[in-house]
């Protein structure tokens, strides 16, 4: 679980970060990447 929570969060804000550069908004940019990092972390734990 910490294994995921150390990779899927990191990469979920990293490309929200992109996202908003890309798009010219951070806000909305970082509230996708803090979706998609929770998003990933729910899926890897599913998972087994």
């Amino acid at each position: 679980m910490q294994k995921d929570q150390a990779v899927g969060f990191p990469l979920g804000v990293i490309g929200g970060i992109i996202l908003g550069a890309v798009i010219g908004n951070m806000a909305i940019g970082l509230l996708i990447g803090f979706a998609v990092g929770f998003g990933w972390i729910k899926l890897k734990s599913k998972k087994p």
